[in-house]
């Protein structure tokens, strides 16, 4: 990634404040946007194949359907070209968070201002999620390195 992506908004579960895994959601620039989108197409590639849907769609889907059903990585939204990833604040997989100075420190999740903050998310491709007539990638948020906006003063 050669430029950080925006957070534009706290990560959090919908109505769940003690929620200890959120999704996170981060617009980003026509580089990553086009890396996402290689990542759709080699799934896309990798699921349609007749071994792997005779395998991961037991109620015999058709390539056809299949495509149909997938959720990408991409969205657009309000906020431009967006994609989500989740986020664990606590247990074995917590995401580890990290202010932009030299030394890197450390940050607290509750410390954090999300809103419209920069950063550079390392994130993993987990695994396929399958939800009704819907599926697509699991991203799970490793380490993020977040630049949070200035206070100006408005006057």
């Amino acid at each position: 990634i050669e430029a950080p992506l925006r957070v534009p908004f706290r990560p959090s579960a919908f109505e769940a404040p003690n929620a200890t895994r959120v999704p996170i959601s981060f617009v980003h620039d026509d580089e990553t946007q086009e890396g996402l989108e290689r990542v759709d197409r080699w799934v896309l590639e990798y699921v349609c194949r007749e071994e792997n849907l005779t395998r991961l769609f037991v109620d015999k889907k058709t390539k056809e359907d299949v495509l149909k059903m997938y959720l990408p990585l991409v969205k657009r939204d309000k906020y431009g070209s967006t994609t989500r990833a989740k986020m664990n604040l606590d247990g074995e997989h917590q995401a580890m968070l990290w202010d932009a100075s030299d030394e890197r420190r450390p940050l607290s999740f509750p410390d954090v201002k999300f809103g419209d903050s920069m950063c550079v998310p390392i994130v993993q491709f987990k695994s396929i999620w399958f939800s009704g007539a819907m599926w697509g990638i699991v991203q799970e948020l490793k380490h993020i390195v977040i630049r949070e906006p200035n206070s100006v003063c408005p006057i």
